[in-house]
């Protein structure tokens, strides 16, 4: 007898079932690592002649560290991708961006190629999980989904996906995933006989690793005319190139800085010779000005392209497309020179400049400076010797400042027209020469400055900002551009352009372009360099039309980013912060609106109540939608603002009842025992409720709920001398719950629930007060009509600081935890258009004041924590 048949019966079924699932798993091992072999080139199924291609070699690693940017919030900010920013801050808040099997099956390759401006054909590489990807036409025959159609005719099989009018296509071949919305570009790819049209070189970029998360291949014309834009010398460059040369950007960004390096090869139409292309065709060589720049200087522009007689044969032939007349203009110029000095304009600037040319701005000065080369100095002196010589140009050299004598010379009208042409403005600059180089500029100081800098080996190239957006080395250029956005702003970061507003995240950069070997090299690195710690979120401010309250509402609901508010009259306006859609519903004479509490929200999805002049209550969940049982009449006048107290709001009626209304529709009353005057909104905390009755001889009501069903209420009267203004306020300080009041004139009462003053008060403050006092980790704050803004120990020791800029005859107290440290901040808004910021201990926050006006809340809108 066997050995088998001599072990358990229970044995042998669970070796059988082991065997069988080490089968199954062999079978799964063996059919991916055959899916893995059996492959094909993604160049196969990408036709060529494309406008731009975009390659990674892995969506994952190229993707995700992208997430988190706040240049994504720039492009999520564009209302094309406003259906996007929902489900992007669901992703950037997921915790399933770390999940290991998520890194795998998104770690794929992908290739993406734009036709004729709009058509695409996008290709995935599978990999091994092809062997997930090849059964979709067995899924999709078992498991229909709605608008998928699974197609095969013509000796092809493939998806297409309706959605309206517009079609899409996906074939599954072997490792490849293929999509296109095309149907000729479709078909082209999946011949799957693409890999001939293309070169040598074309193939290499196609198949070479990347070095970058990111490769794109664009068409170089079209990427300079993007470029460019309204700049006429990049786009004369552009119209003077083939069509037909493709260029390679690489890039980096993170929320530090941004990398782009483009590279364009370019050839000369047969048709086109002019001056621009004679210029970049030269190799660019070391600026010799770069090093020896001062400092103070906080942007450039260096131009090292040719000598200024070539830099004016340039000008020539691109303004006078823009329709500007230079020739003219330099031909009468040159004419009135010849009258003037005896000389012609050519031999004035040309016989002694050189080919380097400049324009500066130093820190914390509007006058630029201009710097040019000199290549022959006593040809210049002979120059200025027959200039200053002439009737018609003046010059002073009478200036001394800081032991340097700044000559200065006025131009005559024909040469500031001349110059005014070219976008320069010198009528009277002084000047100054300095280590083959002379300096222009309408500010003297700025030319002391230069100077005292240059004498004292103060030098740009030991900037540590400027060495960030450089590097260690100076490398060849024809043209460098070094910016700082609060100073001046280079073309290629002007505009609304997606692009454009992108790049002004960053907001010091350097730009150099230079020529070698018929190949154009444009490399930008662009830093953030933070002044502040708080800035507008992208896609925000947003204007809002009508007359709003000056408050905004954050539902209770955890899962939506809704912010309400009301405008008079009567409209409900909700906005969406990850789509920032816009929403509204109106009510008939709506007088407040008051965010239900979380046990509402629990209970039926309520999210805010809504209450009329005439007492009708509406209870509305995220849609603006009635809850049932809802809109109620109470048929009373509200006094005063309503409040929360757990599901039920809290409405003060003008019939001296306390009504209070449930949030399944249930309605309740409290009659006080005499006439009430009731004009500020109740206290709530915990199971207490604090009113006060305004009057000389008014009091602060303290209501205890012992019970909602049936209601059962205890009310303590506490007396107030004085009048006084706002709501009383309700704190737990030691486990003991207080309430404080603070009359106009500055008496200052704090009592227990008892209603029993605490030691050391009243408090006369001796000031004036509009608004009552906030607690705030352990003590009390106050702001006075004179913006004076008082901090009180519940022992009676004060603080106090003195705001120039403030004062609060009206205005608002707000006190939160805004940057999850676990401790409370005050925000205070008073009769000017500014909120201020403070610790508890009434250190300024960092970027307050803010501009705005009202009671502010804080919530996530981008996901970024």
């Amino acid at each position: 007898m066997s050995s088998s048949k001599n072990k358990p019966f229970l044995f042998r079924i669970f070796f059988s079932i082991l065997w069988i699932f080490c089968g199954l798993v062999g079978l799964v091992f063996a059919w991916m690592l055959f899916c893995g072999l059996d492959r094909t080139s993604t160049v196969n199924a990408l036709p060529n002649n494309y406008s731009v291609y975009i390659r990674t070699d892995s969506f994952y690693d190229a993707v995700e560290p992208l997430v988190d940017l706040k240049a994504m919030d720039v492009v999520l900010a564009e209302p094309s991708f406003s259906n996007a920013r929902q489900i992007f801050y669901s992703i950037r808040e997921s915790d399933l961006r770390k999940n290991a099997f998520v890194k795998l099956a998104f770690s794929r390759r992908i290739d993406v190629a734009m036709y004729d401006g709009s058509n695409f054909v996008a290709i995935v590489d599978m990999g091994f999980l092809s062997g997930i990807s090849r059964l979709a036409p067995l899924f999709a025959k078992f498991h229909p989904v709605e608008n998928l159609y699974y197609i095969n005719e013509s000796g092809h099989s493939y998806f297409e996906y309706k959605k309206g009018e517009k079609s899409y296509y996906a074939k599954i071949h072997k490792n490849l995933v293929i999509v296109s919305e095309s149907p000729v570009y479709f078909e082209k790819a999946i011949s799957l006989k693409n890999t001939a049209d293309y070169s040598g070189d074309e193939l290499k970029i196609m198949k070479n690793r990347l070095a970058q998360p990111f490769r794109i291949v664009a068409n170089g014309r079209n990427l300079l005319k993007l470029i460019g834009k309204k700049n006429p010398y990049i786009n004369f460059v552009a119209d003077s190139l083939s069509e037909n040369e493709l260029s390679k950007i690489e890039f980096g960004i993170s929320d530090e800085n941004i990398n782009v390096e483009i590279k364009l090869p370019f050839e000369k139409s047969s048709e086109k010779s002019n001056a621009v292309l004679d210029l970049i065709e030269r190799k660019s060589d070391i600026p010799e000005l770069l090093p020896k720049l001062p400092g103070a200087v906080q942007y450039y522009t260096l131009i090292n392209l040719g000598k200024l007689s070539e830099i004016k044969d340039v000008a020539f032939e691109v303004l006078d497309e823009g329709n500007i007349n230079i020739k003219r203009k330099w031909n009468d110029a040159n004419a009135l020179s010849k009258t003037f000095f005896k000389d012609s304009l050519e031999n004035i600037l040309f016989s002694w400049t050189s080919d380097e040319y400049a324009v500066l701005g130093l820190e914390g000065k509007s006058n630029p400076v201009f710097v040019l080369k000199i290549e022959d100095e006593e040809k210049r002196q002979k120059v200025f010797d027959i200039l200053i010589s002439s009737i018609i140009l003046r010059s002073d050299t009478s200036l001394l400042l800081d032991g340097v004598r700044l000559p200065r010379i006025e131009f005559p009208n024909f040469v500031v027209s001349l110059l005014n042409a070219m976008n320069i403005t010198l009528p009277k600059p002084y000047y100054m020469v300095k280590d083959n180089f002379i300096y222009f500029s309408q500010s003297p100081e700025n030319l002391a400055s230069i100077n005292a800098a240059l004498k004292n080996g103060v030098r740009l190239d030991k900037d540590d900002t400027w060495r960030k957006v450089n590097g260690n080395s100076i490398s060849p250029a024809s043209v460098s551009l070094y910016y700082n956005l609060e100073q001046s702003v280079p073309f290629f970061v002007k505009g609304n352009s997606l692009f454009n507003k992108i790049l002004q995240l960053y907001n010091i950069g350097k730009l150099d372009i230079s020529t070698k070997d018929n190949v154009i090299s444009a490399r930008l690195n662009s830093i953030y360099s933070e002044k502040r710690q708080t800035q507008s979120v992208q896609g925000f401010p947003i204007q809002l039309k009508g007359n709003s309250v000056p408050v905004l509402y954050k539902s209770e609901n955890p899962k939506n980013r809704l912010i309400y508010w009301y405008q008079n009259p009567g409209l409900i306006k909700t906005f969406n912060a990850a789509s920032l859609e816009v929403a509204e519903k109106e009510i008939a004479g709506l007088e407040y609106l008051v965010p239900a509490s979380k046990v509402t929200f629990k209970k039926n999805g309520g999210e805010f109540w809504a209450v009329t002049k005439d007492g009708l209550v509406y209870l509305l969940n995220q849609s603006l939608d009635e809850v049932e049982s809802f809109p109620i009449m109470t048929g009373i006048r509200p006094g005063c603002r309503p409040v929360v107290f757990e599901d039920l709001l809290v409405i003060v009626g003008d019939d001296d009842l306390l009504h209070f209304v449930k949030s399944d529709g249930q309605t309740f009353e409290y009659a006080f025992e005499d006439s009430y005057q009731i004009k500020n909104a109740p206290a709530v905390y915990g199971d207490k409720i604090a009113i006060y009755k305004k009057g000389f001889a008014g009091s602060v009501n303290l209501l205890t709920i012992k019970a909602k069903n049936p209601l059962e209420i205890s009310l303590l009267e506490i007396p107030v001398d004085g009048i006084g203004f706002g709501s009383p306020c309700i704190f737990e300080n030691n486990n003991q719950t207080f309430v404080a009041f603070v009359s106009q004139a500055g008496e200052l009462y704090v009592w227990d629930s008892n209603g029993v003053l605490a030691n050391a008060l009243p408090l006369n403050l001796e000031d004036i007060f509009y608004q009552n006092v906030k607690y705030v980790n352990d003590s009390l704050i106050a702001v006075s009509e004179n913006g004076t803004i008082y901090k009180v120990m519940l022992d009676g020791s004060v603080t106090k600081i003195k705001l120039p800029s403030l004062s609060a005859k009206s205005g608002y107290i707000t006190v939160c935890d805004y940057n999850s440290d676990k401790k409370d901040e005050i925000f205070i808004c008073g009769d000017s258009n500014a909120i201020y910021g403070f610790t508890s201990d009434l250190e300024f926050l960092n970027a307050f004041p803010v501009t705005g006006y009202g009671i502010p809340f804080f919530m996530d809108l981008n996901g970024d924590k």
